[in-house]
């Protein structure tokens, strides 16, 4: 098992291991000597506390993957840093991110190909346990928009809990991909959205007397196109 942890990390020894059904469960921990603070890139080797970081990886033999990293803190000693102590850091993962770089990755490349609903369903059954949320926001973080450029779009409202919350999404028609999203459906947060997009010449919405008024209101020349 040590070869496969190394796989994300030299310095990782795997500590244990516990397969179920449908996970496995892979105890980790690092044998760095030294770590260096993120602020002030000075090398310390003192050690305040250990705690337990749990992060998802690829699968292995159609088996879900869960590890826990015996993560340190430790002590920074230069008196000019404003940090007293720093977490020990991993290239493999981000900063309290709860899947590892790879996996998703893995989860954007499955949603590009179809909706967030089948993608959550497609991956929650065969890689990870993901919900549609978290999709459109790993989707919303790699974008980057010049929002000036944008002059055809559709909007529309989708459920984030079914019969209880919705939110709108923008994609635009130039190459059918999401823009943006927003946790509303009311009027007035939708103008202010569409507002934030100067250049929108055309609209597609289905026949939401709401959305109607919002774009109205925020691009009065804008055509509107009945979908």
């Amino acid at each position: 098992m040590d070869e496969l942890i190394t796989l994300l990390d030299e310095n990782l020894i795997c500590t244990g291991t516990d397969i179920s059904s449908d996970f496995i469960y892979f105890f980790v921990t690092s044998t760095r000597k030294e770590c260096v603070c993120p602020s002030c890139q000075s090398v310390s080797s003192r050690v305040h506390s250990h705690y337990n970081r749990n992060f998802q990886d690829l699968p292995i033999q159609d088996k879900k993957v869960v590890i826990t990293l015996s993560n340190r803190k430790m002590f920074c000693d230069n008196p000019s840093c404003h940090r007293t102590t720093f977490a020990e850091t991993f290239s493999f993962i981000d900063n309290k991110a709860k899947k590892t770089k790879r996996l998703k990755e893995t989860i954007l490349e499955v949603s590009l190909t179809q909706s967030s609903v089948s993608a959550a369903v497609y991956l929650s059954k065969h890689v990870v346990d993901v919900k549609k949320s978290t999709i459109c926001n790993y989707q919303k973080s790699m974008l980057v928009i010049n929002k000036e450029d944008i002059e055809a779009i559709c909007i529309d409202d989708f459920a984030m809990k079914k019969r209880k919350s919705y939110g709108t999404i923008m994609v635009n028609l130039a190459d059918s991909r999401v823009i943006d999203l927003i946790e509303s459906r009311e009027k007035e947060d939708v103008v202010i959205w569409l507002s934030l997009f100067p250049n929108i010449k055309y609209v597609s919405r289905d026949g939401s007397l709401t959305y109607a008024a919002a774009i109205r209101e925020a691009h009065p020349e804008a055509h509107h196109i009945s979908d």
